[in-house]
């Protein structure tokens, strides 16, 4: 016996709908496999990622770091074409692997001003100074003490982020047509300036108007020719009065007091990411490691 045609239409209704809640079923099942395999997969280079920048971090400080001075004195003796990469007191080098940029940099951070190196009577007036020294970045200072505390057992400045308002990566690093904060002032070390590879423009920043640009030119081609055997023996012969020398004692020397590994790691996917050790050396000889990771 042949069913009626409206039983017949009526399992054929029943049918479809079965089979679209089935098809809407097994796209959300899929949808939610393909969304929780994609997570695990970020998850997994977000993963590798990691491990390999810690890696790369503990590897520079623990092989690069000590080497320093070193690299940067071969470098500075070598030939003209391979100085002329590098500013004085500088090596850079960048790596591209499957994508991922890699930027090591060595540098004298006593080639560069500290806040400590400026001579100024307040913050405020430091503030001035910095904008003038710094006009891509905008300064906002904060330091951890005020300076004319004197406390010998606190630093007053332990990042970038205490002098500019804004200091990620991009900043901080900076590119061709823009200074970052490391190419013109440090955070690291006790503001001591070694007069062997600053740039005489950035010292008389740092100290004018006691020393003027030509004081700044003539100290350092005393010291880098060796005509005089240290950087008291350069500030005694510029013929500057007792004041003036007073102003600037203690904050010039003829070699480096502070030295540091910088990293700015890109991978292929995810974001910048940057790091810095940096060890100093007081006049007792001991030593201090202060790190930054962005």
């Amino acid at each position: 016996m042949s069913r009626s045609p409206r039983y017949v239409s009526r399992d054929r209704a029943f049918a479809l709908v079965a089979t679209v809640l089935i098809l809407a079923l097994a796209t959300v099942v899929t949808a939610r496999l393909t969304m929780r395999a994609h997570r695990e997969a970020r998850a997994t280079l977000q993963a590798q990622h990691d491990l390999a920048w810690r890696w790369l971090r503990r590897s520079a400080e623990a092989n690069l770091l000590p080497r320093a001075q070193s690299i940067l004195s071969e470098t500075s003796r070598g030939p003209a074409s391979d100085r002329a990469s590098h500013r004085a007191g500088r090596v850079q080098a960048r790596l591209v692997l499957d994508g991922n940029e890699l930027v090591v940099r060595l540098e004298d951070e006593s080639s560069k001003p500290h806040p400590e190196s400026f001579v100024v009577r307040d913050v405020n007036e430091l503030a001035d100074r910095l904008a003038l020294a710094l006009p891509e970045h905008e300064i906002d200072l904060r330091p951890r003490q005020p300076l004319d505390a004197e406390n010998d057992q606190e630093d007053r400045w332990l990042t970038y982020r205490q002098v500019a308002r804004q200091a990620d990566v991009a900043r901080v690093w900076g590119h061709s047509k823009k200074p970052g904060l490391t190419d013109r002032l440090t955070v690291f070390g006790d503001g001591r300036i070694n007069l062997r590879t600053i740039d005489p423009e950035r010292l008389h920043e740092a100290l004018r108007p006691t020393l003027t640009l030509e004081d700044a030119e003539t100290l350092c081609r005393l010291v880098r020719t060796e005509t005089v055997p240290n950087a008291d023996a350069a500030l005694a012969s510029l013929g500057l009065n007792r004041r003036q020398q007073e102003r600037i004692a203690g904050r010039l020397i003829d070699f480096s007091a502070s030295h540091g590994v910088w990293l700015r790691w890109a991978p292929a996917s995810g974001p910048t990411s940057g790091f810095a050790a940096i060890r100093s050396m007081s006049d007792e000889g001991s030593e201090n490691v202060g790190r930054l990771i962005w």
